[in-house]
């Protein structure tokens, strides 16, 4: 198994140009699908970046959870789909418990191979099942990237060759194949959990129902259980059956404790938060750790309970640590809170580099100069033959005290530089900001 951290190498390596880069992207949402047939027990994977991503995706790393609730299996398989451009194409089917297994993609390409093409959606490949019971029951979904989360997650590489980058994969869906005849018959049962979609069913013998993806509206064929994927009780109710319009609400419980993720857009110093909703809570607060007093402090209350999201602005270049947890508001107007979340941290980007000024100096010397900005960590020196062509980096300053240097270049005819900071966060990962405008090497 290739490691994740060798394949980001050899991308690195393998980068021999570096495109332009202008993303404004207010949108930085990723997401992942699978389709499932019964015959055969395949499974297909597709994951989805965002419309405004502006870079090529040239490396992928995530990661697919395959648990078993009845009878057995063996290893599962991943067959890579022939349209996906990449030089390295590797995964590894890793045993979790005495059952269960993690299948640990990664994809890694050149500057010119592109994951994801215009429409933004790359059928990855397919994912093969190997009951080895006649009855089973197998339910795959997208998990974390890591043993600390199982949050779903993906980490990838621009064809800017930027350190790997880590989202969040929201709104994805488990899907869920079970076999509960062992009559022969070649036919399964396909089941919708959290998401996911059935398609090109052909198995006989036995119907394939999708229940609904809302929790406790779940419906199941007869003398079956709700897959576990959905959180849908053992004994699910038939489709003619609908909740009490006047049950009580869920009793809050202390005990819950959100799931947070955060997300800063390309250039950007607003961080998006977003946490899963917590049963019986009237609203949530968001907290940020502050250094002077070694203590989490209030920085947002939401009281809306079923709001999941927020944005809040920030300063550029600097790294926080948030945590939110979820309240309940008493009759007398006091608050009864929940546990916090797992800490997350965030780095946002520096600012836009201004004061740009570019002079041909002697020879093929080129002398670059610009403003500082703020909290950066160093900077990018890019250059193109034409203002709207294809730049590519020139050189890297390593110390963001320094706001001059000079270049090579060869040709007498005037080229184009920019500039943009970066800053380096606490996993040792560079954060970019929007770059300075384009200005022609001058006499």
């Amino acid at each position: 198994m290739k490691k994740w951290l060798t394949c980001i190498i050899l991308s690195a390596l393998l980068l021999t140009a570096v495109p332009s880069f202008n993303a404004t992207a207010a949108e930085t949402d990723w997401s992942g699908t699978f389709t499932a047939s019964g015959e055969n027990n395949n499974i297909n994977v597709t994951l989805l970046a965002p419309q405004t991503q502006t870079e090529d995706i040239t490396s992928l790393h995530y990661r697919i959870y395959i648990s078993i609730a009845n009878g057995s299996m063996d290893v599962p398989t991943f067959q890579f789909a022939s349209t996906v451009e990449s030089k390295v194409k590797d995964v590894a089917a890793i045993k979790d418990g005495s059952s269960n297994y993690i299948l640990d993609i990664i994809l890694s390409g050149t500057k010119d191979q592109n994951i994801f093409q215009t429409s933004k959606q790359a059928d990855i490949g397919t994912i093969t099942l190997h009951p080895t019971t006649n009855t089973y029951k197998i339910t795959t979904d997208f998990t974390g990237i890591n043993n600390d989360s199982k949050e779903p997650a993906a980490e990838y590489v621009t064809s800017e060759g930027q350190y790997a980058q880590e989202v969040p994969l929201i709104n994805t869906k488990s899907i869920t194949i079970e076999k509960t005849s062992s009559s022969g018959s070649s036919g399964s049962n396909i089941y919708i959990g959290s998401g996911g979609t059935a398609t090109d069913y052909t198995g006989g013998g036995t119907s394939t129902t999708a229940p609904s993806a809302t929790p406790g509206n779940t419906a199941a064929p007869t003398g079956s259980a709700a897959p576990s994927a959905s959180n849908a009780p053992t004994t699910a109710p038939t489709t003619s059956e609908t909740p009490d319009a006047s049950q009580e609400p869920a009793s809050f419980d202390t005990n819950q404790k959100p799931a947070l993720k955060t997300t800063v857009a390309k250039g950007s110093k607003n961080v998006k938060f977003s946490w899963n909703k917590v049963d019986g809570a009237d609203g949530y607060i968001i907290c940020q750790y502050n250094k002077k007093n070694s203590k989490y402090k209030s920085i947002k209350t939401i009281a809306n309970p079923d709001k999941t999201t927020c944005s809040l602005k920030m300063n550029y270049a600097t790294s926080y640590s948030f945590r939110i947890r979820a309240f309940k508001t008493s009759e007398d107007g006091s608050k009864v809170y929940g546990k916090y979340s797992s800490i997350i941290k965030v780095t946002t980007a520096p600012a836009k580099t201004n004061g740009l000024k570019v002079r041909r100096a002697r020879n093929s010397k080129v002398s670059v100069s610009w403003k500082k900005v703020q909290r950066a960590s160093g900077y990018q020196i890019f250059s193109s033959k034409k203002k709207n062509g294809k730049y590519s980096l020139v050189k890297t300053i390593k110390k963001g005290s320094t706001l001059s240097t000079t270049v090579k270049q060869k040709n007498k005819k005037a080229c184009y530089y920019k500039v943009r900071a970066y800053v380096t966060n606490a996993n040792k990962k560079r954060v970019y900001g929007n770059f300075s405008k384009s200005l022609p090497s001058k006499s």
